[in-house]
């Protein structure tokens, strides 16, 4: 079953845009609501999630424009729950939806529980669809075998593998990935009028951070910098990562765009910015266009049901990406793309203010700081979100400063908790670590 939790709107909100956040209260989401609350006064945020605790506030804002309605993409009553809460929040006169951003859509059913209500949505006001994807889309296409940063176009349908077989190997081996990567084609089955952007995010840093990954590494080298050590080949790979406050800005600025160049219906479009191509005239929705592509997991299976998981180029079924269209999927990250060692060594030595270095060797068996990257694609590039989204990322430098002083400071407050009190995300970052380094911290 479905938890409800309805939500009377006050009057005051009746003349406010309305953003609807999936997820929401745990990392990027939690910044990106403060955000869109600082910005304006006449924005309304509906926080849609399963009402779980994250670092030890279910709602950090306190403050009446955040509505929080209780739903879970794993159950079959979702749909009607989603679409409840549009109605109960964009229907009224004067409430109009600004934006849909979805952090927590990982498998193709997440997708298919609402795209029906998303689209016909799009047909009645101009609104974007922001998906958080991921760079480990790549990992399930031909990227390996490319030289240099990883663009958009490995992604494309003619740069994926020809062979079946291939294309199922890959998804086994990196199912949320593959998974990431069909939900990206099943947005662009939909008419022209339904505009989303899909973000290829490489690794995130930033405060809060709850993947554990970056507090690991950052205990690792804070209490054990002496024991720092990797396998050669892990400390040579260069990565990339991402800013969590960069993803904010970037969403907020991009919904602004859209709304200067596709304003509401009846509204003229705004003078000034870059291009950007839209269709006048969709052609009608029909969700049952989409409906094969709501299969079952597992991909142990035979060749039809693996073809219906594993997208077949040039079927219709996706189109490469196009830069000038808010249809289109885009990496962000930062300008640097650090060897592993040297974000580890760089991180020991922001917090001791001294060189750190990392021991490396093809004999050592085991890596005490080998929590990135998590793909295997290689460093992306960024150019497409420069050059046609005016992005600038923050330096790693100073992402680095923010990150670890954040960490500095939940650290030294949890040491000073007992363990039954401790936050469940330092616990879960404690766990990455070996027994050795656990013993030094504890």
């Amino acid at each position: 079953t479905v938890s409800v939790l309805y939500c009377q709107l006050p009057q005051q909100f009746s003349n406010m845009s309305v953003t609807i956040i999936l997820g929401g209260t745990c990392f990027q989401g939690r910044g990106l609501v403060q955000k869109i609350l600082d910005e304006d006064r006449n924005q309304h945020v509906v926080i849609v999630n399963r009402g779980r605790t994250y670092w030890g506030e279910a709602n950090p804002w306190n403050n009446d424009r955040v509505s929080f309605e209780i739903g879970d993409r794993e159950t079959d009553g979702f749909t009607d729950r989603f679409r409840e809460i549009i109605s109960n929040h964009t229907s009224k006169e004067g409430r109009s939806l600004r934006a849909v951003v979805d952090f927590c859509c990982f498998h193709p059913r997440h997708i298919m529980a609402i795209l029906d209500i998303l689209v016909r949505k799009s047909s009645e006001v101009n609104y974007l669809y922001v998906l958080i994807s991921s760079d480990s889309v790549y990992d399930v296409c031909n990227t390996r075998t490319s030289k240099g940063l990883v663009s958009e176009k490995f992604a494309d349908p003619d740069s994926r593998p020809l062979s079946s077989r291939r294309r199922v190997s890959l998804h086994r081996q990196n199912r949320y990935g593959g998974n990431k990567l069909r939900i990206e084609d099943i947005l662009r089955t939909t008419p022209s009028h339904f505009n989303f952007l899909a973000l290829r995010l490489p690794d995130v840093i930033g405060p809060c951070d709850d993947t554990g990954r970056f507090w690991a590494t950052f205990l690792l080298a804070k209490f054990n910098s002496s024991n720092l050590h990797m396998r050669k080949s892990t400390a040579k790979t260069k990565i990339s990562l991402v800013f969590s406050e960069d993803v904010q800005d970037f969403i907020l600025s991009n919904i602004a765009v859209f709304h200067k160049k596709f304003p509401s219906r009846g509204e003229a479009a705004a003078d000034g910015g870059r291009t950007l191509k839209k269709e006048v005239s969709p052609p009608e929705w029909d969700s049952s266009s989409s409906e094969s592509w709501s299969s079952s997991e597992s991909v142990s299976c035979g060749s039809d049901e693996a073809e219906k998981l594993i997208p077949v180029p040039n079927e219709g079924k996706s189109v490469p990406t196009d830069p000038l269209s808010y249809r289109t999927a885009v990496n962000i990250g930062c300008k640097e793309s650090p060897t592993v060692a040297e974000l580890v060594e760089h991180i020991a030595f922001l917090i001791h203010n001294e060189d750190k270095q990392v021991s490396t060797g093809r004999r050592i068996a085991t890596s005490t700081a080998d929590f990135y990257p998590s793909v295997d694609c290689g460093p992306i590039s960024t150019d497409v979100a420069s050059e046609f989204f005016s992005f600038v990322p923050t330096p790693l430098q100073t992402v680095l400063q923010k990150t670890v002083s954040f960490f500095d400071r939940q650290t030294t407050e949890q040491l000073q908790l007992p363990k039954e009190k401790q936050l469940p995300e330092f616990q879960h970052a404690l766990q990455k670590l070996d027994k050795g380094t656990r013993k030094v911290i504890e």
